[in-house]
């Protein structure tokens, strides 16, 4: 009976066997996504490791936002704030690696994973409580997440949208944070909307929801400190272009990010950058060739807008790198596959151009603003310290982040011309290094009288601790003779810097005990040019 069954039903065996080849496909795609999952999360702590150490070995100075418009501002209120920024920085690795896997295969996304780790600029800057950082991290999140439209017959609809949701959140983020971070949500979203006219209405409701939220957010945190409503992404855009503020801190060419900021930040990687980007633009046998071309053409449109802009650093087109990135890894493992034996020398060749520059900016440049204050900080905790005084312009060392106790300090006033004459401005460090003894003596006590107590408030106090530039030794030493300040002698070596600009250099420092005016104390530096 049951082989008349068979005969009569022969679909029945081949149903079984589908339904068995079913169930194995199953497990094994269940099997390698465990295995994938756990090899990311192998992976994300390898990184996580790696950026930590990173944190760790950085002892130089980069940008005064990096002090002044974060920890400075909460030093308070959070502990290991550049371990948290580790963190954040091996995730953006992560995401970068992901995002590479995503558009092309592994051997891309590992090799684009080997450009994001040995990159000079990744080491340099990624670990640093800048908004730039956590800009960057949250936008290559972001990308990942972005619906493009190359997946559309890979990823039903209602997947694709709660993509969109996640990627529109951390984008809202990163505007938040970044005002000018817009730029490339508006382009894409432009895209976005011109490929899926279909869903034309779906992403629109999604936008509007998420953006509100975000706005209401933003406006609620932002009167919890402030104590009153405050739009703040308006105010940044009404101070920096409007007024113009930001040239206050130097103008550039409309070139300057393509001569410089990108040949800057991507140094010897930028061959295979500008390879990689050719190569993906022509090579039409990609699978997702349209999406990796956006991306390209989405970087053209951010430089050619912040080119618009006359205040430019390296750190605003940061968030750009972990594509360039892609491109560079792209271009490797094209030259993995037809020069097999050349691609140790290329290895070679950027180990040895990134390390040492990674070394000396993490190390060496502009390490002696950050020493001065742990050098403070532990003259502070012997009870030395009463009052320290900085000589030079305003946010050129970390304050308050560094020290961690309540002492007196000042430096010279560099405030931006808020609603003054931009062309007749000139801030007190401007005055200062015109003429120091002109201003030190309309400004401060007589140095002779400085350890009485004066009537006239309006004057400064000589410190306990004076911290000048080296390149005014000559000029203030005459000045402090017949004061209290002797030159420090104690084996303290406070290095700067072999690029500073002239009102820079190498720092020096005087300090008083309790019976006498204070010590002169030099920051040497051999390798000053």
């Amino acid at each position: 009976m049951n082989k008349l069954q068979r005969r009569k039903n022969p679909n029945n065996t081949n149903e079984k066997k589908s339904l068995k080849s079913c169930e194995k496909n199953e497990n094994f795609e269940e099997k390698e996504s465990l295995k994938s999952f756990t090899n990311q999360n192998l992976l994300l702590s390898l990184l996580i490791l790696f950026r930590i150490i990173n944190a760790l070995c950085t002892k130089t100075y980069f940008n005064p936002d990096e002090y002044w418009q974060s920890v400075e501002v909460g030093h308070y209120m959070i502990y290991a704030p550049r371990i948290f920024q580790a963190i954040f920085a091996a995730i953006g690795d992560l995401y970068t690696y992901r995002l590479a896997r995503k558009l092309f295969n592994d051997p891309t996304a590992n090799w684009t994973l080997f450009c994001s780790i040995i990159s000079w600029f990744n080491f340099f800057c990624s670990i640093r409580t800048l908004s730039n950082s956590i800009e960057t991290v949250l936008t290559i999140i972001a990308l990942y997440y972005w619906p493009w439209p190359t997946f559309s017959n890979l990823i039903s609809w209602n997947d694709r949208i709660k993509m969109l949701r996640v990627s529109l959140s951390l984008a809202a983020v990163c505007c938040i944070l970044r005002p000018t971070n817009a730029i490339i949500w508006g382009f894409l979203g432009i895209h976005l909307l011109w490929k899926t006219k279909e869903h034309l209405t779906s992403i629109i409701l999604n936008t509007l929801f998420i953006t509100i939220l975000s706005i209401l957010a933003m406006t609620l945190t932002d009167y919890t400190f402030y104590g009153e409503i405050v739009f703040v992404p308006m105010k940044f855009l009404y101070v920096n272009v409007v007024q113009s503020i930001s040239l206050f801190y130097g103008s550039h060419p409309w070139h300057w990010y393509l001569s410089q900021g990108i040949p800057f930040i991507t140094t010897t990687l930028m061959p295979f950058v500008l390879k990689g980007i050719y190569d993906l633009i022509n090579n039409r046998h990609l699978a997702h060739q349209q999406s990796i071309k956006t991306l390209i053409w989405l970087m053209a449109f951010v430089i050619f807008c912040y080119s618009l802009l006359s205040h430019k650093e390296f750190r605003f087109i940061y968030p750009l790198l972990p594509i360039m990135i892609i491109c560079a890894g792209y271009c490797l493992q094209d030259i993995s596959l037809k020069y097999q034996k050349k691609i140790r020398f290329v290895v070679i060749f950027l180990v040895l151009t990134n390390v040492p520059v990674a070394y000396y900016t993490n190390f060496v440049h502009q390490r002696g603003v950050v020493d001065v204050l742990n050098y403070l900080r532990n003259e502070a905790e012997l009870g030395k310290v009463r009052e320290i005084g900085f000589l030079m312009p305003c946010h050129s060392t970390p304050y308050y982040s560094n020290l961690h106790f309540n002492i007196s300090m000042f430096y010279l006033s560099c405030d931006p011309p808020l609603n003054r004459d931009q062309v007749n401005y000139v801030d007190e460090a401007d005055q200062f290094y015109a003429n120091p003894h002109e201003f030190l003596i309309k400004n401060f006590h007589s140095i002779s009288s400085s350890s009485e107590k004066s009537i006239d408030s309006k004057l400064r106090k000589w410190p306990n601790y004076l911290v000048i530039f080296e390149a005014l030794l000559n000029d203030l030493t005459p000045f402090l003779k017949d004061s209290n300040y002797k030159e420090f002698s104690d084996n303290v070596s406070f290095d700067d810097s072999l690029f500073d600009p002239p009102d820079n250099g190498d720092l020096f420092d005087s300090s008083n005990d309790d019976s006498s005016f204070g010590i002169f104390i030099p920051f040497n530096n051999d390798e000053t040019t």
